[in-house]
């Protein structure tokens, strides 16, 4: 069987650049899930899919990653418009949108990833609309009433050379963890972007993943994993903060992050944002203390006889988690 051509082998993680990597599992070697076959015939590459973890920034990533040009090109089988789902996932976001910036007449919106332009499609025609995505070539019929349709991979310099604009919004669904450097990918952002401007970036993040066994997330096109915690520390990494974040059900579980300059003069929600972190500690170390006790318990009633005093008896394990999450707690 044809295997997919490599791009690299991981040396580095793609957050911090830490060469302190270590091996988590191996899923073994998957056909590409993006490609939608017409029939039998059709050969889909193969690849292996191995998590790595970065012991310095704990960033969860793939170890091989493979050809861009061939995952996302002909045969690339997710299209927005055909998931009805989807699309009222996509006016819900056009409102949630404009509760938090006015966007006037000729302001520029790019959506990085744009697919068939089912977002940008919401928006009134009085806008600058840009949309960029290496699929837009197979997408052209639904770019009609597109400014500017870039069919290539984002960067700054593909879309200023294009459009010679900043713009209100920036938008990227389910993009982030596709990249191979998304420090680069933010700062291209954040020179892009308006200084009032808010840069809003959904998807899976890895509690949920975790969380809700979505496994079906782990493929050849998602390179990276990201916490909120890293994502938070990436955006400030690069003159950007959230401002706001927000929980949703699409695709099993994902996060809305509403992100801005740092001299923006936005409010920012600094105790949402502490509290999903602690949140996501908190989860995270039930997560880690249920795991562990499958593997270790064989009774909740076993006595600990070592214990010669007068309180009542009772599991360590058990002792040392009420103690660390109460802790976390506070």
């Amino acid at each position: 069987m044809k295997k997919l051509n490599k791009k690299k082998i991981l040396k580095e993680c793609r957050n911090c650049k830490s060469k302190l990597l270590t091996k988590l599992f191996s899923l073994g070697n998957l056909a590409s899930s993006g490609k939608f076959a017409k029939n039998k015939k059709t050969h889909i590459q193969r690849g292996n899919i191995i998590l790595m973890m970065c012991k310095k920034c704990s960033l969860i990533q793939l170890k091989e990653s493979y050809n861009k040009n061939y995952l996302f090109n002909k045969g690339y089988g997710y299209r927005t418009g055909i998931n009805i789902m989807m699309i009222n996932h996509m006016k819900k976001l056009k409102k949630d949108i404009e509760e938090k910036i006015e966007l006037k007449k000729n302001d520029a919106i790019l959506d990085i990833a744009s697919n068939d332009a089912t977002f940008l499609n919401q928006f009134n025609k009085n806008l600058f609309k840009v949309g960029i995505d290496p699929l837009i070539i197979h997408f052209k019929k639904y770019y009609k009433f597109i400014d500017k349709p870039i069919s290539n991979f984002f960067s700054y310099e593909n879309v200023f050379e294009k459009t010679k604009k900043k713009f209100k919004l920036i938008t990227a669904f389910s993009v982030f963890y596709d990249l191979e450097d998304p420090n680069s990918f933010l700062n291209d952002v954040k020179n892009l972007l308006t200084d009032d401007g808010i840069f809003l970036l959904e998807q899976a993040d890895l509690l949920s993943i975790i969380k809700l066994n979505m496994f079906d997330t782990l493929c050849h096109e998602h390179v990276a994993y990201y916490s909120t915690k890293i994502i938070s520390e990436m955006a400030n990494h690069n003159g950007l903060q959230i401002f706001d974040l927000k929980k949703n059900k699409t695709n099993g579980g994902s996060i809305q992050y509403f992100i801005c300059k740092k001299n923006a003069k936005i409010k920012i929600n600094k105790n949402k944002l502490k509290n999903f972190l602690k949140e996501e500690i908190l989860e995270t170390f039930d997560i880690c203390w249920s795991d562990n006790v499958k593997a270790r318990c064989i009774s909740e009633k076993q006595d600990n006889l070592y214990r010669k005093n007068n309180n009542p008896k009772v599991r360590s394990q058990f002792a040392l988690y009420a103690y660390y999450k109460n802790k976390l707690e506070n």
